[in-house]
C-alpha cells in the first residue's frame, strides 16, 4: 500500500510542473529599457494541439515611477505559419497610488494576455517592445514570458 502510494506521487509531481512550457526572463541594461529594444523569446515546438496562456512578467524597484507600461506583444509562429500581434497594458499600481507586484527589493508585475492555440509541432517567437512616450524606461531589471497549457 505504502509503495503504491509513493508511487503515485512520483507520477503527479511531473504533472505540476509539465504545464509550462516555456518561462523565462530578459535582463534590461542598466540604462533602462530604450523603445527601440525588442525582446525575443522563443516557443519551443509543442507536442500537443492546445491552448496556451502567454503571461508578460516584469520586475522593477519599487521606485518604479510609472503608473502601467504599454507594451506590443508580437507572436509569429510556424507550421502553419501565423502572426498575432497585441497591445498589452501591464500595470505596476493597484489604484493608480499603491504599488503592485510581489516582492521586497524588486516588484515582480504580471498580466494574462491573449491566449494562443497552437498545432503539435509548431514552435515560433514571442517578441516585446514598450510603445511608451519616453524613450528610454528607466529602472526596469527584466521582462519575462511565461508559455503554458490551458487544461
Amino acid at each position: 500500500m505504502l509503495l503504491s502510494l509513493m508511487m503515485m506521487l512520483v507520477l503527479l509531481m511531473p504533472s505540476c510542473a509539465g504545464n509550462v512550457l516555456q518561462h523565462q526572463h530578459k535582463d534590461i541594461q542598466p540604462s533602462g529599457w530604450d523603445r527601440g529594444d525588442t525582446l525575443t523569446f522563443s516557443i519551443p515546438p509543442v507536442s500537443v494541439d492546445a491552448n496556451y496562456s502567454i503571461t508578460i512578467e516584469m520586475r522593477t524597484p519599487p521606485t518604479f515611477p510609472l503608473q502601467e507600461v504599454w507594451m506590443v506583444r508580437k507572436v509569429l509562429t510556424t507550421n502553419p505559419l501565423s502572426l498575432h500581434l497585441d497591445t498589452i497594458c501591464l500595470p505596476t499600481t493597484t489604484d493608480g497610488r499603491s504599488l503592485s507586484g510581489d516582492g521586497v527589493t524588486m516588484r515582480s508585475h504580471s498580466i494574462g494576455t491573449p491566449s494562443l492555440f497552437l498545432n503539435q509541432h509548431q514552435e515560433g517567437t514571442i517578441q516585446l517592445y514598450h510603445i511608451m512616450s519616453q524613450q528610454v524606461l528607466p529602472q526596469v531589471s527584466s521582462v519575462g514570458v511565461k508559455v503554458e497549457i490551458i487544461n
